[in-house]
């Protein structure tokens, strides 16, 4: 995952690359740290192999130093 915070830390942009055997997915995620309980959304941007024609975006929750993604992947 990259990181990129603004600069007084409570927004951030995130790129998470997740990497298997048969491709690979992109997601972006737009996160705020204002409320006790860090949230953003995510977006799947691109993806290659068995997942390039994947689409997907939601919420984000991060309790606890957790990430939690509900939303719908088509």
């Amino acid at each position: 995952m990259h990181v990129d915070l603004n600069a007084n830390g409570i927004r951030a942009h995130c790129v998470v690359t997740l990497i298997a055997s048969d491709g690979t997915i992109i997601i972006h995620q737009e996160c705020q740290f204002g409320s006790p309980t860090p949230e953003g959304r995510w977006e799947i941007v691109s993806g290659t192999g068995a997942y390039v024609n994947l689409k997907g975006n939601g919420s984000l929750l991060m309790p606890d130093d957790q990430e939690a993604m509900t939303g719908v992947i088509y």
